[in-house]
């Protein structure tokens, strides 16, 4: 595929003694770990996308990364906007989201939630494709769409006389709680 350049850029992968030399051992070592596919697919991209130079190990582990299309996932960018809609009809984008921290990811600028969304879904990608298992959600159903029922996005469809009745609820308990830690009754 990149003939002398190759070797040019590497050396030869065997060298006098016509053993593997240690740049192609290297590779050797990387590459198993992705198994056949996926070096494959990305043999096919290099091809596709017309390497005039071979890339290095780095560039080229990153191609054989796990994708989501690899797991019938919705890319970045479209995951992206799910997430940003509440859309958490996948596990894997409810997952990003509850790693990120659903009230903290709400309320980020949108550069850097695409920035921290990205890490954490290829981050939660690459657990899919390790085999772990994703965390347990409980989520609810509201009107058309499913939602969280963690604190953060309950709050947020509350009113503002709903959101202060709840603030009073909770000085009251926080009051009773005091009173009993004082060997009050309650």
């Amino acid at each position: 595929m990149f003939g002398s350049r190759w070797s040019s850029q590497y050396g030869e992968l065997l060298g006098a003694d016509r053993q593997l030399t240690a740049t192609a051992m290297v590779w050797g070592r990387t590459l198993v770990e992705f198994g056949y596919d996926r070096v494959n697919r990305a043999l096919n991209e290099c091809v596709h996308n017309n390497l005039a130079w071979p890339p290095t190990l780095g560039e080229f582990a990153k191609m054989c990364s796990p994708r989501p299309s690899d797991f019938n996932l919705p890319d970045v960018a479209a995951a992206f906007r799910l997430a940003i809609d509440k859309d958490w009809s996948n596990n894997a984008i409810w997952e990003t989201v509850h790693r990120i921290g659903s009230f903290d990811f709400y309320r980020m600028q949108e550069k850097e939630a695409k920035q921290t969304f990205n890490r954490a879904y290829n981050s939660v990608v690459a657990d899919i494709a390790a085999g772990k298992p994703l965390t347990k959600r409980h989520v609810v159903k509201t009107g058309d769409m499913l939602e969280d029922q963690d604190s953060a996005s309950r709050y947020k469809r509350m009113t503002d006389a709903e959101r202060a009745a709840d603030r009073e609820v909770g000085k009251q308990k926080a009051s009773a709680l005091r009173a009993m830690l004082r060997g009050g009754a309650v």
